[in-house]
């Protein structure tokens, strides 16, 4: 340890001096050459060369200092909260494969250095890099501008993970692949010019709320596991990838325009509650909304101006903007079926077979249509049945008296016009329609018999197998 030692600066001497004494180092009132801290400095000071149990047990709270030189800390094990406040690290951070027992925090820090033009002097942009790190305790970005991309995959954090407040400058990726956290995780108030992804993240909840203008995020969340709960809110999303996201508790979408793709293709969510809805249904183009295998337990849409509130999402469902998939018609006709609307639950599921129709061969879709009309793909057979009582108050008035007879025409006996009717449809003989015919110069009656009879072999067989669910 001896020979990592290095001769230090009043400033690092009077920055070693407060903190071993237990105290915060705030450089707040020096003069801008005595903030600075040589990066070497640092790592010594984070990897232990200087510590002392006053040190040990308060840990590394140093405010306002600049950094010059990467600070690059790799694979080792800090058993105390490190917390650099309000610092500038112009070349950036490496603390990728650190082992924290305690907090991190790098609260309202610059880390990196803005672009500059084409102005040579301008110090290098450097790293942000927590590649695989692991913070035991608490994760304190407030307020923090990083102005080189941040790369926290397969970082894991134990207690809650705060960014809010903070600007993400760089157009490339702001990257939390396989990022992994047991508390809470906060984007609140926060800036993104780039994408900002969590993909193949495991978490316990995120919050996603009111980034700072103009509002866009680009989010992906593909194949992310949340635990407890996932609020977005007050956000443009431009566009949305998660497929494959699943979420355990309550997923809250409040006041989101999705002004670009939102594919939620097999996503599951145990509760879903859409506030906003209307622009939902405003925003899109054909196609922008994949809801392929999307699955959920429960879904609200409060401001809904129907009753159920759920229905309303039928009316996205249907859209151009969402390619057919079967799969989000029968998870809402699931839900409202088992919350007492079976009404609305029979619309969603014709709703579906509807659009099916659109993709069948054109020799299939006249039949399909008929099961649509006659009994509602089994889910209307009362359909079927005013269909066949419309027939009968229609042969009553065909079938009179006067222009039917007897088979036997000597032979004078009771005749009732509406019993002819329905023994015509009915595949239960009533006995009338053997006996009585139309006379022969009724050509037209006699007619029109056969095509009511066969009516009837067509929708009483129809209503006999929606009422059995044999048609579904």
């Amino acid at each position: 340890m001896g020979q990592r030692l290095i001769t230090l600066t009043p400033t690092e001497k009077l920055v070693l001096t407060q903190l071993q004494s237990g105290a915060e180092a705030d450089l707040k009132d020096a003069g801008p050459a005595d903030q600075v801290l040589r990066h070497n400095f640092l790592e010594l000071l984070i990897t232990g060369a200087y510590t002392t149990p006053a040190l040990s047990r308060h840990g590394i709270t140093i405010s306002n200092a600049t950094v010059k030189g990467l600070l690059e800390v790799t694979s080792a094990i800090i058993p105390y909260p490190v917390r650099l406040k309000h610092c500038n690290l112009e070349a950036g951070i490496d603390f990728s494969y650190d082992k924290f027992e305690h907090d991190l925090s790098l609260e309202g820090s610059h880390v990196g250095t803005p672009s500059i033009g084409q102005n040579a002097l301008a110090p290098p942009q450097g790293p942000a890099l927590f590649i695989g790190t692991t913070v035991d305790g608490l994760v304190n970005l407030r307020g923090a501008y990083f102005h080189t991309s941040a790369n926290f995959t397969y970082a894991q954090v134990g207690s809650e993970f705060l960014s809010d407040d903070v600007h993400y400058e760089s157009d490339n990726v702001a990257d939390f692949d396989s990022f992994k956290a047991r508390a809470p995780v906060f984007f609140r108030r926060s800036h993104f010019a780039g994408k900002l992804r969590l993909a193949d993240s495991e978490l316990f909840a995120l919050y996603i709320e009111d980034p700072l203008p103009p509002g866009t995020i680009d989010l992906e969340l593909k194949q992310a596991h949340i635990q407890r709960g996932l609020t977005i809110k007050g956000v443009t999303l431009q566009p949305l990838q998660a497929e494959f996201l699943e979420v355990a508790g309550g997923t809250k979408l409040e006041d989101v325009t999705p002004a670009s793709q939102v594919n939620l293709a097999h996503s599951h969510f145990q509760g879903l509650t859409l506030i906003g809805f209307d622009k939902w249904l405003r925003k899109g183009a054909p196609g922008d909304f994949n809801l392929e295998g999307l699955s959920f337990d429960g879904i609200d849409i409060p401001d809904a101006a129907v009753e159920p509130h759920a229905a309303r999402m039928l009316e996205l469902i249907n859209s151009d903007r969402c390619p057919y998939s079967p799969q989000p018609y029968m998870e809402l006709e699931k839900f409202l079926r088992a919350h007492g609307n079976p009404n609305e639950a029979d619309q969603a599921y014709i709703d579906m077979r509807r659009r099916e129709r659109t993709l069948l061969s054109v020799w299939l879709r006249p039949f399909d249509w008929f099961l649509d009309v006659l009994v509602g793909y089994g889910r209307r057979a009362w359909l079927a049945v005013i269909y066949a009582l419309l027939l009968a108050v229609a042969g009553t008035a065909i079938f009179r008296p006067e222009f039917m007879e007897h088979e036997d025409k000597a032979t004078d006996t009771w005749y009732n016009s509406f019993w002819f009717s329905l023994d015509l449809l009915s595949p239960i003989d009533l006995g009338v329609s053997k006996k009585w015919r139309p006379k022969e110069n009724k050509r037209w009656i006699r007619n029109y018999a056969q095509v009511h009879r066969v009516a009837g072999w067509i929708l009483i067989p129809l209503i006999l197998a929606a009422i059995t669910g044999v048609i579904k």
